[in-house]
């Protein structure tokens, strides 16, 4: 006999009750129910109801990759100078060699105010929400261009430029901020049209306002697309009505889960950012129109300065991303835009090239930046070599500009234009992809301070090229516009080579950042 659970049991007997028949259990009647309607089948997954504001979300995501596509060009097309290709229409403001200088002067400062104000709008973007500023951008820019019709003096025009500058350095922080407003799932798609309207306004930006001054006399530098900016304003405020929720970052509450001390340090290092910006811009106000010399120096040490701060600002663990999205975006305003305006002026300045052609490079490097950013997206899953590869594609096409030059075919010059495009927004792509909101804003103000520096360093180069040149008192006139042709062409070859060089060394912090890193993670 054994015993088990408290029961005398006989040995054998389990084996038997398991041989044994079930006996069948009796059939119990189902409950009487009181007749009445049917009960409701569950919900299938067909069936289920989308969730309240389902419809809201959609509109305002579409609504804030409208605003990316016409306001980040908007932005960027308030940089260039455009006033000095109509200086000889300006009549009694621009009479006399002074009076042009003085005018060249008060129209250059859009770029330095974006410059300064990025910073600022960083940290207001991180403080409150994307579209409160950029609405105040827009407003700001609407008043400079309902001013820009009648300004006839220096001082109405200087006033002028800084509106569209300070406009454009609160708006195109924003419009980076509006992808991370909208949450996680349409972040990624949002950030890569972000990449799209930037390199292509960086890139057809000198060609837009000099095409603007053909058809609007030099009036147009001051009031140049007031419909984009009235286009840009309502979009914006249509957002502004479907993304009001108060109390939360985005959709998925990215304010209310990011962490407090966290919040308190990326305010404080884009607070930090936003020093060398503000400094880089009235070192630029104060050295224009120095000595050549003086003015070389400057751009040197403001390249440098740049650098310094991108790869400080890309090595720090919360604005610098994981793929230097900082340095990276100085970089491409560094390069892009001053190389496009230098070849778009020596275009028109040249005889034998063709003003009504001009369109096709720029279409085609457009073509090209949508294709690297759709290349960046395609290989999503392996960021850093989208990254590596888009900065070697850029190298190369520096490179077949620099022995290319600006006078070649236009089908040839499409041709070594749209690799720089591509590769670069490829890179700025993968970057931003896996950026935070600090790092993709902190970007976006050394991309404005790239521009400037950019800017700045090309045009001196170009400077001291000409003012190298014979005295022109025994010289024809007609030889004496080759040669500064010449020396323009020159100049372009030089910051190309300068741009290829800041393409290697994004390259190289890329390495040792992501080096740093690695070595740093099992210490922790």
């Amino acid at each position: 006999m054994t015993t088990s659970l408290g029961r005398l049991v006989r040995p054998g007997a389990r084996e038997e009750h398991r041989g044994a028949a079930t006996p069948p259990r009796p059939a119990t009647p189902p409950p009487a129910t009181a007749p009445g309607p049917a009960a409701p089948r569950p919900a299938r997954p067909a069936d289920r109801v989308r969730p309240a504001g389902a419809g809201r979300r959609i509109a305002a995501d579409g609504a804030a990759a409208v605003v990316l596509i016409l306001v980040t060009p908007l932005c960027l097309l308030q940089a260039p100078n455009a006033i000095a290709w109509a200086l000889d229409s300006a009549g009694g403001v621009a009479a006399s060699p002074q009076a042009s200088t003085a005018v060249l002067r008060a129209a250059g400062l859009a770029l330095p105010a974006m410059a300064a104000m990025a910073g600022i709008a960083a940290l207001a973007v991180l403080r409150l929400r994307a579209w409160p500023v950029l609405l105040a951008g827009l407003l700001i820019m609407a008043a400079g261009d309902a001013l820009g019709g009648s300004a006839r003096t220096v001082a109405a025009i200087g006033v002028v430029r800084v509106l569209h500058g300070v406009a454009a350095g609160l708006a195109l922080p924003a419009t980076v901020a509006l992808a991370w407003d909208r949450g996680p799932r349409p972040r990624r798609w949002l950030a890569a049209l972000w990449s799209v309207a930037a390199v292509a306004g960086l890139a057809a930006a000198p060609a837009v306002a000099r095409a603007r001054l053909t058809t609007g006399g030099w009036p147009a530098a001051l009031a140049p697309y007031p419909w984009l900016t009235g286009a840009g304003l309502t979009v914006a405020a249509l957002y502004a009505v479907l993304a009001a929720v108060p109390g939360r970052r985005g959709p998925d509450g990215t304010r209310a889960r990011r962490g407090r001390q966290d919040a308190t340090q990326e305010r404080a290092q884009l607070a930090v950012l936003a020093v060398p910006g503000v400094g880089l811009a009235a070192l630029s106000v104060a050295v224009t129109y120095r000595p050549p010399a003086a003015l070389l120096a400057t751009g040197a040490v403001a390249v440098l300065i740049l650098y310094g701060v991108a790869a400080v600002a890309s090595a720090d663990r919360l604005v610098g991303g994981p793929l230097c999205f900082p340095f990276l975006a100085a970089v491409t305003g560094l390069v892009v835009a001053p190389a496009a305006g230098a070849v778009t002026s020596l275009r028109a300045l040249s005889p034998a090239a063709s003003g009504g052609q001009s369109w096709l490079p720029l279409g085609l490097t457009v073509a090209a930046t949508v294709a690297g950013v759709a290349a960046a997206l395609a290989l999503r899953r392996r960021p850093k070599v989208v990254v590596l590869a888009g900065l070697l594609i850029a190298v190369e096409g520096l490179a077949a500009a620099r022995l290319a030059g600006p006078y070649v075919p236009v089908l040839v010059l499409a041709g070594v234009s749209a690799p720089l495009a591509g590769g670069l927004a490829a890179a700025l792509t993968a970057a931003l992809a896996d950026a935070g909101m600090a790092s993709a804003l902190s970007g976006v103000s050394l991309l404005l301070a790239g521009l400037m520096t950019g800017y700045l360093a090309s045009g001196a180069v170009q400077v001291r090229m000409v003012t190298q040149l014979a005295p022109g008192g025994a010289v024809q006139a007609a030889a004496e516009r080759a040669g500064e042709r010449l020396a323009l062409a020159a100049a372009l070859g030089v910051w190309e080579l300068a741009g290829l060089f800041s393409v290697l060394i994004a390259i190289g912090v890329t390495f040792l950042t992501g080096w740093a890193r690695r070595t740093r993670a099992p210490a922790r």
